[in-house]
């Protein structure tokens, strides 16, 4: 009887194990898909606040890199306004 109650435990023990293993796997899961979703959110925010600030035809600066390198983003249709209030009537 000792030797069917040690077995019994040994498998009540290894269920567990299993189970705790397919929860943690399933756990998993569940964080990196909503890790994913509120990187596409704030990703997509982000890209929608760049556009309706370039569109209102405010430069917006970027930093590249350590040196300090630069670049302006802004609407094309700014740049084709200004060009057309500099150019002259004809």
């Amino acid at each position: 009887m000792k030797q069917q109650t040690k077995l019994s435990v040994l498998i009540i023990i290894l269920l567990i194990a299993l189970a705790s293993y397919v929860a943690y796997d399933k756990y998993s899961e569940y964080l990196d898909k909503k890790e994913a979703e509120l990187i596409q959110e704030v990703t997509q925010s982000i890209i929608i606040n760049l556009i309706e600030q370039a569109v209102k035809c405010e430069p917006i600066t970027f930093t590249l890199d350590e040196q300090g390198n630069e670049i302006n983003l802004i609407a094309i249709e700014c740049l084709q306004q200004e060009q057309n209030a500099q150019s002259p009537i004809n």
